[in-house]
């Protein structure tokens, strides 16, 4: 059985990638329109958080969110400090303890220093084409 991707793909292939001459507005529409269906199945959840480090090295912060219906999700995050030392921004991240309705987040600040608040923004994305 096919996969959305797969379907994706082969439309991309049909309307662009094998037209020997203009791509019409309704080939390009057509793409652009599974493109964003592929997405949209991917996608869960996303929200912001602050997270105030005050522990000098190690910090765990869980993230809640309103549950979801899997586990197997990627988290995309980014992050901003609004410390004014740039020393106190630099940290290592690592996500674990994925549930259904929250994650860890480990940060290790880079030399030490503390405090730091940071914008945690993230976004789910499914690891699999959802059923």
């Amino acid at each position: 059985m096919a996969t959305q991707k797969d379907t994706t793909l082969a439309l991309i292939n049909t309307n662009i990638v094998n037209k020997p001459a203009k791509i019409s507005p309704a080939d390009h529409r057509a793409v652009s329109l599974a493109i964003v269906d592929c997405i949209d199945n991917r996608f869960i959840i996303a929200g912001t958080q602050a997270l105030v480090r005050t522990a000098a090295y190690d910090q765990i912060f869980t993230i809640i969110f309103n549950t979801v219906d899997t586990i197997n999700y990627n988290v995309v995050f980014s992050i901003s400090s609004s410390t004014v030392a740039w020393q106190n921004a630099a940290n290592y991240i690592t996500i674990k303890d994925k549930g259904t309705a929250s994650f860890n987040v480990l940060m290790r600040a880079v030399d030490g220093n503390a405090p730091a608040n940071i914008t945690f923004e993230y976004a789910l994305f499914r690891t699999s084409e959802p059923s």
